[in-house]
């Protein structure tokens, strides 16, 4: 039951935990992106104002010029784009016509062209020209020649034509490596950061609950003392400490008149007779912890370490004790004792045999006159009215002296 449940939290409790890391590092990487785009299109915005300067319209219609009396102009336009592109640090800068076919054509170098637009940044392209816009990417495209960013614009001559479109290709291999390595760093941090929080959280977990089930397992939920679950494991234990040259004994004890109260008042006033009885019976054991429950109205202590003097005081005080367990009911148990004797005991159980054994000795010898004395036949007039206020206020814990 306790591994079940741990394993139960610890799942709920990791998935949370991967549940809100990978949502903030969702958040945190577009919002990343968002900004590293951004910043890259105001840079674009820049950059091509300085360039729109510095080439005329009449440099863009030179390209579309087929004829040799512009390519002195073409050649010229060339050299300054190339310039352009060194000073700007861009990819690729040209100017780019279509034909009345609608093949493409640009001032590229015609041995580059593998390197023209394709795909989503020639999709862009014809878009600036068609629409006569100013088209920048929506994000960052992956080509044959690296990472770019892309914007085109179309020129106009002054009725309002298309001359041609100038193409910016802004080269962020660099950028988006950085990004990407910072992705993979980020992610393997975190789930190392996962993984330890996780193993942490279950350690924690298991240990901080370890003590909580144990006293559960172990006690005993109406007298809060230890339980036969506990009795038999410190039984067990007896045998080492024997080899370690302690000195080992065994008292039962079994509570008088549990039947003649139960039967009388009913079970709640004798669990508050169980309930006090237990109370007196670790006042003269000395240490709450030597006591156990191990059945109904049945307990036992186990006592290492003292004389034999002194285990005879213990069982004399508890035979003599006469203090009220509640109202009008003197405390009375029937106690057998048994010391382990390492020559003819085999373990420590014979010598708890041989205090059950003395145990059920006295009870016979008491049992006579208990009964006698609180028969339900003698009980006083209104003693259950008595007993029944009297539990209702003290509670079954509650722990009558004697006058």
């Amino acid at each position: 039951m306790k591994n079940s449940l741990i394993r139960r939290m610890y799942i709920i409790l990791f998935i949370t935990v991967i549940a809100v890391a990978g949502g903030v590092f969702t958040i945190v990487c577009v919002l990343s992106f968002k900004a590293l785009v951004s910043d890259i299109r105001y840079r674009t915005e820049g950059v091509r104002e300085y360039i729109a300067d510095t080439i005329s319209v009449s440099d863009v219609t030179a390209v579309g010029d087929g004829s040799e009396s512009a390519s002195s102009v073409r050649e010229s336009l060339m050299v300054t784009l190339q310039q352009l592109n060194n000073i700007v640090n861009l990819r690729q800068l040209y100017i780019a016509h279509f034909d009345k076919t609608g093949n493409l054509f640009t001032s590229l170098d015609p041995n580059q062209g593998d390197m023209l637009p394709s795909g989503k940044l020639l999709s862009d392209l014809k878009r600036s020209a068609d629409e006569v816009v100013l088209v920048t990417g929506s994000s960052i495209y992956h080509t044959g020649h690296g990472s770019v960013y892309t914007a085109f614009w179309p020129v106009i001559d002054a009725g309002g034509s298309v001359l041609g479109v100038v193409c910016m290709e802004f080269d962020v291999e660099e950028i988006y490596r950085s990004y990407r390595l910072m992705l993979f760093y980020s992610i393997g941090i975190s789930l190392t950061l996962v993984i330890l929080f996780s193993i942490v959280a279950y350690l924690y977990m298991s240990r901080s609950t370890e003590n909580v089930y144990k006293t559960i397992a172990y006690m005993d939920l109406l007298t809060g003392y230890e339980n036969r679950m506990a009795y038999e494991q410190r039984l067990s234990a007896c045998d080492y400490l024997d080899g370690q040259g302690e000195s080992i004994a065994i008292m039962i004890f079994d509570l008088n008149n549990l039947k003649v109260v139960n039967d009388a008042y009913g079970h709640k006033f004798g669990d508050a007779l169980i309930k006090n009885s237990a109370d007196i019976l670790a006042l003269h054991l000395g240490d709450p912890k030597r006591l156990y429950r191990i059945g109904g109205d049945e307990f036992a202590a186990i006592l290492v370490g003292l004389s034999w003097q002194e285990l005879q005081n213990i069982q004399q005080n508890i035979r003599n004790d006469n203090r009220t367990v509640m109202e009008d009911m003197p405390f009375s148990c029937a106690v057998g004792m048994a010391r382990f004797d390492k020559t003819g005991d085999r373990s420590v159980r014979e010598a708890m045999q041989r205090a059950d054994e003395a145990m059920y000795e006295d009870k016979r010898r008491s049992k006579g006159y208990t009964q006698k004395d609180l028969s339900i036949d003698k009980a006083p007039k209104g003693n259950v009215a008595i007993l029944r206020e009297h539990a209702k206020s003290a509670g079954a814990g509650a722990l009558a002296q004697s006058s």
